[in-house]
């Protein structure tokens, strides 16, 4: 929390081409106090564990700051 405008100085990266970030609306400048989403998607055609990174860069003191996202998509078991 700050005085000053947010600003996104890029859009949002992430590791790989299976995964995308953004911001919602594509906003990049926020007042100060207000609040923003950053929206993730991935591509869920396989299963198993998955750890990957989003990197978001802004005009704050701390030049950016990585998420860290974790999930784990279980195989459907087929019924006969």
């Amino acid at each position: 929390t700050g005085a000053d405008t947010l600003r996104f100085l890029a859009v949002p990266v992430t590791a790989c081409g299976c995964d995308v970030a953004s911001t919602k609306d594509n906003k990049m400048e926020y007042a100060s106090g207000e609040e923003g989403v950053v929206v993730y998607a991935f591509d869920t055609r396989g299963y198993g564990k998955y750890r990957k990174t989003i990197t978001i860069r802004t005009n704050s003191t701390e030049e950016y700051k990585v998420l860290h996202v974790k999930w784990e998509i279980i195989p459907m078991v087929k019924q006969e």
